[in-house]
């Protein structure tokens, strides 16, 4: 992106900043936020009283001294809404450039009837309802009728009951000066009591937090991370557990067919044909894999006889083809095939399993091949952990943070890409399902949870976690559920992230206790004041 589009970014996202500014001066916006809230109401009674001082036994005098409190109070107000409004903003523009990489993206419209309809995303209108099912892009910017939004943290849950209870105390003093001071015979304007309101109440805290989410983002950015939201960056700084995928993202995720292995009793050219065979139709960087090793053995295959091909699910873990006499052809992971052919009363082969096991703790991935309910053998998929993630690990780990992996494969090559890559823990055989109750268990035990992952089926548990963040040689999928975008594809970045998330967090901290420092400052001063007036008239 040149220099001039940026530009022209910029200015378009604070043109829409200033306008969305204006707009969140509605009430039903603001109530979201009980401080402001609270600031709004407080400057509309100001208002009022500047257009008409002597409401509440006012003086006519009063009405510069509360045109002043009104003008303060609005620029309070503009300023928090803008800086919010400048943080969803850059929020949408990243959103907008990933929609962007992929060109004319469907939406699926549902009518009047019920019924669903196919178009290209730039002929969405306004008011339309659009479907988005699992590995979909999200088509446009709108409203969620119905779906799952991501879960607070509990510090952010902490902060913002911290908040409430702080200005509805306030609220309760303030209001009882009131009468307090009418029972003295003191005449305490309106005005003045909600200038000792807005004092009082944590404001400080309710109109920066938007701002500290924008430093977040604009901090990762200069590690190549793309933060939708500043309170993801926000999050990481409270994560405890760090739970990635293997392939694509520990790994290389390039896993390639290194070698064919027949079991006894089988001859290789039997097996290799019914590599050839299941994979011929596969268009997975593996099946095209295998027919390129075989091809280079000087095996070389049509493909007539191939009536249906089974494409790969996470349920089965098998993928391959129907041929027209109906035999069977299957490969897949090997506990998978082991369980199919136990079922069928078939012969598991004697060396089946010690070929296995050799593959698993090369750190390699098995898989093993069958025709109907015969063992053929195994192919052996290599791939490669990436430079540089122990040393990385150990440093997340020095910071408090587990890590776990979950993979695909039997336990032996998890044990081993696990200690290669320098992880706390693996969770074997796992499909996604198993991501999203691995992410689940941990949050049951108050934890905050980062999951890291580049494919459909992580897309999941990238929204359940509380931090997901993508890689952006991963999949649309993977990338719209997550609510950070690793451009590098490092799933060490995260230990950078952490340190961000740490620092906006004590940043947050310092201004919450300067705030009720000063508030209770404020409030003990007025407290000593009004003891000192009643004695003084008492006595």
């Amino acid at each position: 992106m040149s220099k001039k589009q940026n530009k022209l970014i910029a200015k378009e996202i604070l043109n829409n900043a200033i306008k969305g500014a204006f707009l969140k001066f509605d009430p039903r916006f603001m109530v979201k936020n009980p401080v402001m809230f609270m600031v709004e109401v407080g400057s509309i009674l100001t208002l009022i009283l500047s257009i008409f001082p002597t409401l509440f036994n006012g003086n006519s005098d009063e009405r510069i001294y509360n045109i002043l409190i009104t003008f303060i109070l609005f620029i309070t107000l503009l300023f928090a809404n803008f800086a919010e409004s400048i943080a969803e903003g850059r929020g949408k523009a990243q959103a907008a450039t990933l929609r962007q990489s992929k060109k004319d993206s469907k939406a699926r419209r549902i009518k009047s009837d019920g019924s669903e309809e196919m178009l290209n995303s730039s002929e969405l209108e306004i008011g339309d309802i659009v479907l988005v099912k699992a590995g979909e892009l999200i088509p446009n910017d709108g409203e969620i009728i119905e779906g799952a939004a991501r879960q607070k943290t509990p510090n952010e849950i902490a902060l913002n009951t911290l908040l409430i209870v702080l200005s509805l105390s306030f609220l309760v003093v303030v209001v009882s000066l009131y009468p307090f001071m009418q029972f003295l015979g003191v005449s305490l304007p309106i005005s003045w009591l909600v200038a000792l309101l807005v004092c009082l109440i944590p404001t400080t805290i309710g109109g920066l937090l938007s701002a500290i989410g924008i430093a977040g983002m604009d901090r990762v950015t200069r590690f190549n991370v793309i933060a939708l939201s500043g309170k993801a960056v926000e999050s990481c700084g409270d994560v405890d557990t760090m739970i990635l995928d293997k392939t694509g993202t520990i790994t290389f995720g390039n896993r390639l067919a290194n070698e064919f292995y027949e079991v006894q009793g089988i001859s290789k050219e039997e097996m290799i044909k019914a590599c050839v065979l299941s994979s011929l139709k596969d268009e997975t960087p593996e099946g095209k894999s295998i027919v390129a090793l075989a091809q280079k053995m000087g095996y070389e295959l049509e493909g007539n006889d191939i009536k249906e091909f089974i494409e790969f699910s996470a349920q089965n873990r098998m993928s391959g083809v129907d041929l027209q006499d109906n035999t069977k052809i299957r490969k897949g992971a090997f506990d998978a095939i082991r369980a199919y052919i136990s079922e069928m009363n078939g012969k598991i082969p004697s060396d089946l399993e010690t070929k296995v096991m050799e593959i698993s703790n090369l750190g390699g991935t098995p898989l093993v091949v069958r025709k109907n309910e015969k063992i053929l053998g195994v192919i052996y998929l290599k791939d490669t952990v990436k430079p540089g993630l122990k040393e990385r690990f150990d440093e997340l780990r020095k910071m408090g943070i587990k890590t776990l992996m979950c993979i695909g494969d039997n336990p032996l090559t998890a044990a081993t890409i696990a200690k290669e890559a320098g992880l706390d823990g693996f969770i074997a055989e796992c499909k996604p399902e198993d991501k999203i109750e691995a992410i689940k268990k941990e949050q049951a035990q108050g934890k905050i949870v980062a999951m890291t992952g580049d494919g459909t089926n992580d897309a999941p548990a990238l929204a359940q976690a509380d931090v997901g963040i993508a890689m952006n040689s991963g999949t649309q999928a993977a990338k719209e559920a997550a609510n950070m975008i690793d451009l590098d594809s490092n799933p060490t970045k995260i230990l950078e992230v952490v340190e961000i998330g740490k620092g906006l967090l004590i940043t947050r901290g310092s201004l919450t206790t300067f705030s009720m420092a000063n508030d209770l400052s404020i409030l003990l001063f007025y407290l000593l004041c009004l003891v000192w007036f009643y004695l003084k008239c008492k006595f």
